[in-house]
């Protein structure tokens, strides 16, 4: 019954182990350019957790017509929000720092739209602007925005500059050895 369901992969162990470096080289330089990715891991799992999502996503795409598409010169970032989660574009233009903090401020206005009821049992259920209401009150949610954003920026940053937390969180302590000879560890 198995026996028909089994395939058998036949591969060049010697390409194959030049595939997995050059994979794992690729990948890393990628991890590089990621912005926030932890943070918007972290913030998945909250959603998923706190909310009642089976599945929730932030994806975070590079866009070099931001300020165009929102008709505002000095917007940096916007969400669009679908049923499984939210698509943050931030613009292009940005350094990494900034294009970071973006990411952390539409991450709050994901935030206010859970807490103020536009998701219940996981999907979303009202689509308007956050607040409604006088332009007083969209600055106090772009101002709250920015102070959770500076914030978290900042936890980062400090995080960061604390040599005991990258040696004793972000390096590996060991690093298990192949049998196969890899060319950047020897």
């Amino acid at each position: 019954m198995y026996g028909s369901q089994i395939k058998v992969i036949m591969f060049n162990i010697e390409e194959e182990a030049q595939r997995s470096e050059s994979f794992a080289r690729d990948l890393y330089q990628i991890t590089e350019h990621t912005l926030m990715a932890h943070t918007i891991r972290a913030f998945e799992r909250f959603m998923r957790t706190k909310y009642g999502y089976k599945k929730y996503m932030v994806k975070v795409f590079i866009d070099d017509k931001v300020a165009r598409r929102m008709q505002h010169e000095k917007r940096c970032s916007y969400i669009v929000f679908g049923d499984e989660g939210a698509n943050i574009f931030v613009d292009a233009c940005l350094n990494n720092d900034r294009k970071r903090v973006c990411v952390a401020h539409e991450l709050y206005h994901i935030y206010l739209a859970a807490v103020h009821g536009f998701y219940r049992n996981g999907q979303l259920v009202k689509m308007r602007s956050l607040p409604k209401g006088t332009e007083s009150e969209a600055k106090s949610v772009e101002d709250f925005c920015d102070v959770f954003a500076n914030r978290l920026c900042f936890q980062h940053n400090q995080f960061y500059q604390n040599a005991n937390n990258i040696e004793n969180k972000l390096r590996f302590k060991e690093i298990p050895r192949s049998s196969y000879k890899t060319t950047d560890l020897d």
